[in-house]
């Protein structure tokens, strides 16, 4: 999600109310009687006083509230999103996480996905709250609609929704009317009457009004508050005015508030005019920026002027109590900008914008920066702004659907034409793995470079830096290991050290890539240092190199360090990082399924899974595929067969022809695990072999092509595959992937065994013994099924790693145990505790601290309910039945410190 510094605070802030506001009871009472429904409905046209009615209201309210004015700019489903959480973490500091999440991928979430967040994520929320969307007229973006329509459709208990807009919004408010659930105040409820036209004119202006006048007024007016605020301002000028302004507004009834508007500007001050106009330009402006547009030095003279303009309520101040905004009237601002236009020329009023754009960039506003700059017209230094704070974002993990807003801001023609542009889409390819398209980008950005003559030898060298990231990840997914570490070792130090999420991605393909050539130490040496040489202030870089350790164990198959690492990583991504956090639990979910431990390994995949509009696109692709193989191995066909839609909706939403390819073959999978050979084969007769695929991703595939190829058990089927089998076999003993050797050595035993030759068929299982004995490796061999059990069997025999061929034996179905509880490589006689979630942990603690279900609902930000179904899945892992064993439990098995404060004593 954006960050508070990427959000402009001022759009969280009520109105403050004016001094002489006039009580309106019944106006009042109609809010209150609102209470009992759901969503509040306050519609007018501009300048009836829809936000004062509302925010004095909320003065008097007992719930909580908060505000979110809207604006033109907020047509973006993310962004909207990313408001309307923040608004409402106002009060509940820390809630709403699971759309948050959401909101922090680097793609635009389904509706369904976030309007389900949003709705699960209000529902724990503790108590009822009011949320206010001020000028909702301004959203046209269909989707926006629908979500809201999602989450008032079935009302939320805790959720109060009040819309202030000039136009009825596409919501479902009939039915919402039908049923009883909607409060409606019109442009009729808010028109003033008579007595209360009497009083607002006489706390306004100070004096008495004739009754002759106030007649007048109210009835030309009809009780609109903006033209009656606007003729107040005039009747503070002098007795002779009443009359004068009566006589004016008979002749003015279609250009009434031009009118007033007019009369308004010409008797103030030059110095004020001035004001008026610059910053009319904005959308808000604080004292601070209104200085920086007019260039003024003399600070304690704008805030003067501007609180005299507040009470004269020309201007809306926006406040949270320490920090003030200014906007203006709608139909002031709109006035105003006609005549600002009139007043200055083109060349003046960008550099208006100009002077705006930096003051956002100096106060970390980055998007109203380059609003403003494309504003000014300088669409060059806006792209050159997007730039800079592309890495910023990209190694925060967080906010990347920042980059694709921004880079939507400028035309596409003028996008293909400058450097940072192609840099930036490059980014957005490389975030969406989809590498296909990054040649041609690459190309471009190498012609544009050359033609910048004028770019600096550092910002020259930065980006060569970059392009060059751009090539030697492309060559590390090709498996060109020559050219991966020829401009790795040459370009690498080009990027910035700031430049943290690159550094460690480029540094970590480099290191892989080493490990693929037989330099293990080197490659083991290469991010051990890179670790212990990181003294940044962050744990960004570190994330990142981590990442590619788990990458460089699974590749050894080493999964115990796999899994040290993986828990490690996941420490480190628990508070942020969740990009990196879907690899933690993907790797786990690898480690765990391969040991057996299928409940364990479908809680990761299922995390990873749930993570997977946030995350790395292929890992939680992957970690959705597994779920469903792991729940099948578990015997669950039916909720295999739910993930498998739900594989298919991700991929569909992804628009990815690998990604595709990869869903077709884990159906193909799931149909041999389900004795449908028939199905399996169809899909593997239809795609073409791959002899020298990439050994992190793209292997899976094969296998399951080369496994249904064996199941037909067609003699030229099983020749055909015995000849692909020795083919990647040879590849990933040059690429020294010995868990793919392990992998392949298998399928090549039941090759040979198929076509008569099982000396060669046990001589070929025990090199894949061999390597994953150290690994623990369990379901390679179960997954391939009788005959694999058989050849085991053999292999037993003969006294070739007895221990673990038995562990594995254990394992078949009719071996003797369904399935280990612990890890091949774990001692038997201890008793093993089923691995508590970290949510589950956090509960633990406070259960150690004696604190109430509804105290720990209110720490963690979760339903009472939601704690007691934490705690009973404590219970049953612990294997006890109270707080105190549980506690008790933990601390023997080093669960919890023993010296946690607040403990239950035995």
């Amino acid at each position: 999600m954006y960050s508070s510094m990427q959000l402009a605070r001022a759009k969280f802030y009520r109105p403050r109310l004016a001094h002489e506001l006039v009580a309106r009871p019944r106006l009042l009472e109609q809010l209150d009687s609102a209470n009992t429904k759901p969503v509040t409905l306050v519609s007018a046209p501009a300048g009836y006083g829809k936000s004062t009615l509302i925010a004095d209201w909320l003065e008097h309210s007992p719930l909580p509230s908060t505000w979110l004015s809207l604006d033109e700019h907020d047509n973006d489903l993310n962004l909207f999103g990313a408001y309307l959480v923040a608004a409402i973490q106002c009060i509940f500091p820390g809630a709403l996480q699971s759309a948050a999440a959401l909101l922090n991928s680097s793609r635009t979430p389904p509706l369904v996905a976030l309007a389900n967040a949003l709705s699960n994520d209000i529902a724990e929320l503790p108590t009822s709250f009011i949320l206010v969307l001020d000028d909702y007229h301004m959203i046209q973006e269909p989707a926006i609609h629908t979500l809201l329509s999602d989450l008032i459709k079935s009302p939320l208990e805790p959720l109060h929704l009040v819309l202030a807009t000039r136009t009825d919004a596409a919501l479902p408010l009939s039915k919402l009317r039908a049923a009883g659930q909607l409060c409606e105040v019109r442009a009729r409820d808010l028109r003033f009457t008579m007595a209360e036209t009497d009083v607002f004119l006489r706390c306004t202006v100070g004096k008495e009004i004739s009754s002759e006048n106030v007649q007048l007024l109210q009835e030309r007016t009809e009780g609109w508050a903006v033209a009656l605020r606007f003729a107040a301002q005039l009747l503070r000028q002098g007795s002779d005015t009443q009359d004068h302004l009566a006589q004016q507004i008979s002749r003015n009834d279609s250009q009434l508030t031009d009118y007033l508007l007019y009369e308004v500007l010409a008797q103030q001050s030059p110095e004020v005019k001035e004001l008026f106009l610059k910053t009319s330009l904005l959308p808000q402006f604080t004292a601070e920026l209104c200085d920086a547009l007019m260039d003024s030095e003399d600070a304690a003279r704008t805030r003067e002027l501007l609180q005299e303009l507040e009470q004269k309520e020309i201007l809306v101040a926006l406040t949270d109590g320490q920090e003030t905004w200014y906007r203006y009237h709608h139909l002031v601002q709109d006035f105003l900008r006609v005549k600002a236009i009139a007043r200055y020329d083109a060349a003046r009023i960008a550099e208006l914008h100009r002077r705006a754009s930096r003051w956002y960039k100096k106060h970390g506003m980055i998007t109203e920066a380059i609003q403003e700059l494309l504003a000014a017209g300088d669409l060059k230094y806006a792209a050159q702004i997007v730039h800079e704070n592309l890495h910023p974002v990209l190694n925060r993990e967080e906010g990347r659907s920042l980059i694709a807003l921004w880079f939507g801001f400028f035309p596409s023609e003028f996008a293909e034409q400058t450097l940072e542009l192609v840099i930036t889409k490059l980014w957005l390819v490389s975030i969406h793995f989809r590498l296909g398209a990054a040649p041609p980008l690459i190309a471009r950005a190498e012609e544009l470079l050359a033609a910048a003559t004028e770019l600096d030898d550092a910002s020259r060298r930065s980006i060569l830096g970059e392009i060059a990231y751009f090539k030697a990840a492309l060559a590390y997914w090709r498996n060109n290991s020559a050219q991966t570490i020829e401009i790795t070792s040459h370009y690498y130090d080009y990027l910035p050290r700031e430049y943290e999420f690159a550094r460690g991605n480029m540094l970590g393909h480099y290191a892989l890539t080493l490990q693929t050539i037989e330099q293990t130490d080197r490659a083991l040496e290469l991010l051990t240092n890179a670790l212990k040489d990181d003294h940044s202030d962050s744990s960004r870089f570190q994330v990142r190199i981590m990442v590619g350790f788990a990458f460089f164990y699974l590749n050894v198959g080493e999964l115990r360090n796999l899994v040290e690492i993986s828990e490690s990583l996941l420490l480190m991504t628990k508070r942020s990082s969740a990009i990196s956090q879907v690899f933690a639990y993907y790797f786990l979910g690898l480690a765990h399924y391969e040991w057996n431990q299928l409940e364990l390994a479908a809680q990761h995949f299922n995390s990873a899974a749930e993570l997977r509009y946030i995350g790395n696109v292929k890992a939680s692709h992957e970690s959705l595929g597994y779920l469903m193989l792991t729940q099948q191995a578990q015997g669950l066909s039916s909720a295999a067969a739910e993930t498998f839609q739900e594989l298919v909706h991700f991929t569909d939403e992804l628009q990815s022809g690998a990604l595709i390819y990869d869903a077709n073959a884990f159906r193909a999978r799931l149909a041999l695990m389900q004795g449908n050979v028939d199905a399996a084969l169809l899909w593997a007769t239809s795609v073409s072999f791959d002899s020298k695929p990439h050994m992190v991703f793209d292997v899976a595939a094969n296998l399951t092509r080369l496994q249904t190829l064996l199941e037909t058990r067609k003699p030229e089927n099983i020749r055909l595959m015995l000849e692909e089998t020795q083919a990647l076999l040879a590849f990933a003993k040059s690429t020294h992937s010995t868990r793919r050797q392990i992998q392949l050595h298998a399928l090549h035993a039941l090759a040979l065994d198929a076509l008569g030759k099982q000396s060669a068929a046990l001589d070929a299982l025990a090199k894949s013994i061999g390597l994953a004995e150290r690994g623990g490796f369990v379901r390679t061999y179960v997954d391939l099924g009788t005959r694999m059990t058989h050849l085991l069997n053999l292999l037993l025999a003969r006294n070739i790693a007895p221990d673990y061929v038995q562990q594995i034996l254990a394992a078949t179905p009719g071996g003797g145990t369904a399935k280990f509880s612990q890890a091949p490589w774990e001692k038997t006689d201890v008793r093993v505790i089923e691995p508590l979630t970290l949510r589950e942990m956090e509960v633990l603690e406070h259960l150690a601290q004696r604190q109430s279900d509804k105290e720990i609902a209110r720490a963690l930000v979760i339903s009472p309910l939601t704690v007691k179904a934490h705690t009973d899945h404590i219970y049953h892992k612990l294997g006890v039945n109270s707080r105190r064993e549980a506690v008790q439990v933990a601390k023997e098995f080093g669960i919890l410190d023993s010296h946690l404060p607040g403990a239950l004593p035995n």
